[in-house]
């Protein structure tokens, strides 16, 4: 049964994940398992490893993992372009949009990104373009 929050919690969970949000902290929406496949991520990039493979099942939120990782990036990287490939076009629609949502429903209303077609792209900051994710199926690649 999940926790019922009464409306001051709910406020200052807002408001913890919208001053998250500001340093490009994204992990509150992660579980336990996938924060440690981040950290295992983070420390391969560190070693020069640029390929992972994670062995997980269905539903274990690989989607939303990457889709967290490619917001992360964006946040911290005004005007970057971060590529979002998929198996194939309905595939990227189908998963990465929802989970796109999601986070976005939970940011504050300044850093707020849009969906554009197949783009999600990032508020601008003062004499930045603004960060795009890009995404990509089997039509486009």
């Amino acid at each position: 049964m999940p926790v019922q929050r009464t409306p001051e919690e709910l406020r200052i969970q807002r408001g913890l994940r919208h001053a998250l949000w500001e340093i490009g902290d994204l992990s509150w929406a992660l579980h336990k398992k996938q924060l440690e496949d981040e950290r295992f991520i983070d420390d391969c990039y560190r070693r020069g490893i640029r390929r992972v493979v994670l062995l997980c099942g269905r539903r274990y939120g690989k989607t939303r993992l990457l889709v967290v990782r490619a917001f992360q990036k964006a946040i911290k990287n005004p005007g970057g372009r971060i590529p979002y490939a998929a198996k194939t076009w309905e595939s990227a629609l189908a998963y990465v949009i929802p989970e796109a949502r999601y986070l976005i429903e939970n940011a504050p209303p300044k850093l707020k990104p849009e969906i554009v077609g197949d783009e999600l792209r990032f508020p601008t900051t003062v004499g930045k373009p603004p960060a795009i994710i890009k995404l990509s199926g089997s039509h486009t690649l």
